[in-house]
């Protein structure tokens, strides 16, 4: 059989260890898989158990380095983590999460409508330390 190719997300995953030093080891390939087979946002549970019980310690280690290199989301709604699919530089990317599915979807978000926020809540003397978009909803498939 044929070695299986890795995908963008694990190729980028990995480089991301190997940039700060890191081993790719067994577990945290396994996190790293399993993260990116998944269009929901997975709890650290669901990783623990989904990527063959790698010790906690290790997936928490793991998602912090992944979302440090801004290569996994912390989706607030669900209290889960998504593989980024998109490859940016910085937090402009914010999630519409189906109610009924759980399907998760990146979306691109400008400039200009995180300003227009701020600029909301700084007019009421609100100094906001992140602005994070999350849309609860009905994706388009459950929708039909």
């Amino acid at each position: 059989m044929p070695p299986v190719e890795p995908s963008p997300f694990e190729k980028r995953a990995t480089e991301a260890l190997r940039s700060e030093g890191l081993r790719i080891t067994g577990p945290r390939l396994a996190i790293i898989r399993t993260l990116a087979a998944s269009h929901v946002a997975l709890s650290v549970n669901d990783l623990f158990k989904g990527a063959g019980g790698p010790d906690l310690v290790s997936v928490y280690r793991t998602l912090a380095i992944l979302q440090k290199a801004h290569l996994v989301h912390h989706i607030s709604l669900v209290d889960g983590y998504l593989a980024c699919q998109v490859e940016h530089e910085s937090d402009a990317i914010e999630h519409a999460v189906c109610e009924k599915c759980g399907t998760v979807t990146e979306v691109p978000v400008t400039a200009e409508t995180k300003g227009s926020a701020q600029s909301a809540l700084e007019s009421s003397g609100f100094r906001a330390k992140e602005i994070r978009i999350e849309i609860s909803g009905v994706c388009a498939q459950c929708s039909a």
